[in-house]
């Protein structure tokens, strides 16, 4: 195998930290996302969350880098790819990249890594979870080993094909969410619409936690339902959760509804027998109607419009269970639910085979990242051929 040289991130960047100060015309103001990087604020946020004086405010070249004190352990750290000066909050640690021995590109996949972020929570300093902070006196003294620069190039390469190939899957998978989204508004659009008390009653009383099986019963929370599609995302037990008490059972057939930022549309139909949230509504249809019909009649446009009236917009709307029972929802007429039905769940089945895919893609480029990065597999030098244009 090559040679991997040690060194320190201290060797690969230097503090920055320089101050907007006095201004007359008012910059780019950016932030970090831990999933997407830089971002332009005002974009990402579709509103103002900078402060209106911006004078300590630090300063963000095109190229330069800067991570979060206090969530870096999360992947919030990165270089500045708009291709503009701007600004950032006060709160985050600006740098300059200065290695001769390292491409930022690479550095780029050294930093984010799973085992990186491991290390940076392992140094963080402070005793209050997600207020810990990472000085750069501690980030620059986490040490790394870095391969010769072609090999950089090679590994470069390698990770941008896989992350093409994600990006693609990407765009597929919200393709057929959108279309599932299309159909069943057009379904939809033109069924009856009746008050949601009529095709369904509410679950009342809370479980007891003594019972033999409560433990081991799924536990589907408001996190756990994935906003805007109805998936259920990693639903545990209640032991593994640790919960007591103040939850609802729910059986197959059931939907479960968020009285919890409604407006996210956050309302699943599970197939199996589990607890929910007390932040949740367990919903039983009433008569032939699905669950699955009930939660796209749930899921339709004007039906969120109407709950975001009444949760309002404050910080954590919230819906009631005489607001939402009063909701008009639409129901296709009896002979007509069966042929819906079964167009909207094959969508949905090819929308969620997409996700696994795309899950399981995304976990094979981590495992790839993290061996190549640990030199456990070595990309040959042949393979210089191909960053050449050499067929």
């Amino acid at each position: 195998m090559s040679e991997w040289e040690q060194t320190t991130l201290g060797a690969l960047f230097a503090v920055d930290n320089a101050k907007l100060g006095v201004h007359v015309d008012e910059p780019t103001v950016m932030s970090l996302s831990k999933y997407d990087g830089f971002v332009r604020a005002d974009e990402y946020f579709d509103k103002r969350i900078a402060s209106s004086k911006l004078d300590g405010y630090k300063v963000v070249e095109p190229g330069e880098w800067a991570f979060s004190t206090i969530h870096i352990d999360e992947g919030s750290i990165a270089r500045n790819n708009l291709g503009e000066r701007g600004v950032i909050s006060p709160m985050y640690t600006t740098m300059r990249f200065v290695a001769t021995d390292c491409v930022p590109e690479y550095a780029e996949l050294l930093v984010r890594q799973p085992g990186m972020l491991t290390e940076y929570s392992r140094r963080a300093q402070g005793s209050i979870n997600r207020r810990r902070s990472l000085p750069f006196k501690a980030f620059a003294q986490i040490e790394v080993t870095l391969p010769t620069l072609a090999e950089q190039r090679r590994i470069i390469d390698v990770m941008a094909a896989a992350d093409a190939q994600i990006e693609a899957l990407e765009e597929e998978t919200a393709q057929t969410w959108g279309l599932l989204s299309a159909i069943r508004n057009d379904f939809l659009s033109s069924a009856p619409r009746v008050p949601l008390n009529e095709v369904c009653d509410i679950r009342a009383g809370l479980v007891d936690p003594r019972l033999e099986e409560y433990a081991s019963l799924l536990h589907v929370g408001v996190d756990s339902m994935e906003k805007n599609t109805g998936r259920i995302i990693g639903a545990r037990s209640a032991r593994e959760d640790g919960l007591i008490s103040g939850k609802y059972l729910f059986e197959p057939g059931d939907v479960i509804y968020s009285k919890i930022r409604p407006v996210l549309r956050k309302v699943s139909a599970p197939d199996f027998r589990g607890l929910c949230s007390a932040d949740a509504y367990p919903l039983r249809p009433k008569g032939s109607l699905s669950a699955s019909l009930l939660r796209e009649s749930l899921l339709f446009e004007p039906v969120v419009e109407q709950v975001v009236k009444m949760s309002g917009r404050t910080k954590m709307p919230k819906v009631n269970r005489k607001e939402l029972f009063s909701v008009n929802v639409p129901i296709p007429e009896v002979e007509a639910r069966s042929k819906i039905d079964s167009v909207l769940l094959a969508l949905r089945a090819e929308a969620e085979v997409l996700e696994a895919e795309l899950a399981h893609l995304r976990t094979f480029r981590s495992t790839l990242l993290a061996s190549l990065l640990n030199h456990e597999i070595e990309i040959p030098e042949s393979y210089n051929a191909l960053l050449e244009g050499i067929s």
